[in-house]
């Protein structure tokens, strides 16, 4: 697609239609991978918020840990 907008050999109409399908592809990427990075980070966040407390035993320490390689 960048190559089709940045070649002015082209059609305009062609190029200003792999302009819109470029930013709706950069539009999905970036969703799915906030989607992705998202379930990565709360999965994280959550472990850490247990890891954090005052009466956490070494068993469960190494379960949360082990859940994270999984």
């Amino acid at each position: 697609m960048e190559v089709i907008q940045n070649d002015e050999s082209q059609k305009a109409s062609r190029r200003c239609e792999a302009t819109g399908m470029l930013s709706s592809l950069q539009s999905l990427e970036t969703a799915i991978m906030t989607t992705f990075w998202s379930a990565i980070l709360k999965r994280f966040n959550a472990t850490n918020i247990l890891l954090q407390s005052v009466d956490i035993d070494i068993g469960t320490v190494i379960n949360l840990y082990d859940s994270l390689l999984e």
